[in-house]
C-alpha cells in the first residue's frame, strides 16, 4: 500500500476517534493548539439515615383477682377492738382485753361492707357501730361467737379454736364436732367464767387468745372435760 493510502486510513480512524462518546473530548485552544478534556464521573454520595425501630408494646391480661375471705387487715381490727371495747362494756363486755380481741378479729372471715349477719368481720362491724345505741341486743353478735346473728356460735368459737388451740382442736371438722355437744343456752359476755356451756369456753378460748402463757393455762379449758366448765 502507497503512503497517499496509509494516510487516508490514519484520518478515517481519527475522525472515528473523535465521533465516539467518552470521557474525552478535543478541541482548539486560544493558540490553536488542540487541548483534551477529560470529565468524571460523579457518584451521588447515599445517606443512609439511623434506623429506628418501631417500639413494640406488650400487652398483659391478667386473670380474675381472688379475694381472700379471711385475714382481716390489722388496722380494721385495731379499729373494731377499739369500738366493741368500747361500746360494751360490763355486763356486755365481749372481751377481756384488746390483744385477745385482735387475735380473735383475725380469724374472722371478711365478709362483705354492710353484712348484718353471717360469721364475718363485716357483720360484727355493723353490730359494734349499733351497740353504741342498744349495747344489751348488738353486743353479743358483735363480740367472738356471733350470737347467732353473725353465724353460729360453734361457728365463732371454733374458727378462733383451731388457730389458738390447735393441740386441743386440731382442724374446723373436728372442732365443730365437739361443739355440737356443748349447751349453747345463753348470751355470751366475759363474765361467764363456769358453767357447763358453750360461753364458758367461749370465755377460756378469749383468754387463751391473748398470749402463750394464757393459751397454755386456758385451751384445756375449751374442752369436753373441762373443770371450770363442769
Amino acid at each position: 500500500m502507497g503512503k497517499p493510502a496509509t494516510a487516508l486510513v490514519v484520518s478515517l480512524v481519527l475522525a472515528a476517534c473523535k465521533s465516539e462518546p467518552g470521557d474525552e473530548s478535543t478541541g482548539s485552544g486560544s493558540d490553536g493548539s488542540s487541548t483534551t478534556t477529560t470529565s468524571a464521573a460523579t457518584l451521588e454520595p447515599t445517606t443512609a439515615g439511623p434506623t429506628t425501630a418501631e417500639p413494640t408494646s406488650t400487652s398483659t391480661t391478667s386473670g380474675d383477682t381472688e379475694t381472700s375471705t379471711t385475714g382481716v387487715d390489722e388496722a380494721l381490727c385495731a379499729d373494731y377492738c377499739a369500738d366493741v371495747m368500747t361500746n360494751c362494756l360490763d355486763p356486755q363486755a365481749q372481751y377481756p382485753n384488746a390483744d385477745s380481741c385482735k387475735r380473735a378479729c383475725a380469724s374472722f372471715p371478711a365478709g362483705a361492707r354492710g353484712d348484718v349477719s353471717g360469721n364475718s368481720y363485716a357483720c360484727r362491724r355493723y353490730h359494734t357501730d349499733a351497740a353504741a345505741m342498744d349495747a344489751p341486743t348488738h353486743c353479743v353478735h358483735a363480740g367472738p361467737g356471733g350470737g347467732g346473728a353473725c353465724g353460729d356460735n360453734c361457728d365463732g368459737f371454733c374458727a378462733l379454736a383451731v388457730s389458738v388451740c390447735p393441740g386441743e382442736h386440731p382442724s374446723l371438722d373436728v372442732c365443730l364436732a365437739t361443739c355440737a355437744g356443748f349447751t349453747d343456752d345463753e348470751k355470751f359476755d366475759v363474765g361467764d367464767v363456769a358453767g357447763d356451756t358453750l360461753a364458758c369456753r367461749l370465755y377460756h378460748l378469749t383468754v387463751a387468745a391473748t398470749g402463750e402463757t394464757d393459751a397454755a393455762v386456758h385451751c384445756p379449758h375449751t374442752l369436753q372435760d373441762s373443770p371450770p366448765c363442769m
